[in-house]
């Protein structure tokens, strides 16, 4: 069985969904906040930002409907 040849176009597309599903996955471990990350046989201990304060609403007022 041979292989199937690819046009340019599908080799582009390939390469940007596995970029894009790379930097997904880097972007998710980045916002974690684990202190410890393993996946596939790599190890990462780190320490992450600090949580930044939450804005607190104002109260809301009731609304008279007349």
């Amino acid at each position: 069985m041979a292989m199937k040849e690819f046009t340019i176009t599908e080799l582009s597309g390939l390469i940007t969904v596995s970029a894009g599903a790379i930097a997904t996955i880097l972007f998710a471990l980045q916002k974690s906040r684990c202190t410890h990350i393993r996946c596939c046989g790599i190890q990462c201990i780190r320490n992450p930002k600090p949580e930044p304060p939450s804005e607190q609403l104002p109260e809301q007022l009731p609304v008279d409907n007349p």
